[in-house]
């Protein structure tokens, strides 16, 4: 937790952010159909399944979750500002495939992989 009295603020100009890129999947491993699912997925569906499973699998991506208050009085040029901080890690991610390709089965795909692999688990054990 942190706060800044500043009593001499000039407003910054106005930024300019990077061009978005979308990124694609057309190069990733396809994932096998779960066993247990009762028909067989597509091949974008496969590569869609194993970014999913990857996602899920990590430790997840450092990230600074950051909640930040400000007031301003600009005539006196005055900005008082609060910020609290904490580092989390994110998993999982946003499946974002075309219209019709199939997320939701792609979605309980992944369910089913991930209950298949808890049994398998508890086979071992």
């Amino acid at each position: 937790m942190s706060w800044n009295l500043d009593t001499n603020y000039i407003p910054p100009p106005k930024m300019s952010f990077p061009k978005y890129r979308l990124l694609s999947n057309i190069n990733d491993d396809m994932y096998p159909t779960p066993r247990r699912l009762k028909l067989e997925l597509k091949p974008e569906q496969k590569r869609s399944l194993g970014w999913m499973r990857a996602q899920e699998a990590s430790t997840g991506t450092l990230f600074a979750l950051e909640e930040t208050e400000e007031v301003l009085i600009p005539q006196l040029r005055w900005k008082a500002e609060a910020r609290a901080q904490r580092d989390i890690y994110v998993r999982g991610g946003v499946l974002a495939d075309q219209v019709s390709y199939g997320k939701t089965v792609i979605t309980l795909a992944l369910i089913e992989a991930e209950f298949a692999e808890l049994d398998r688990k508890e086979i071992l054990e």
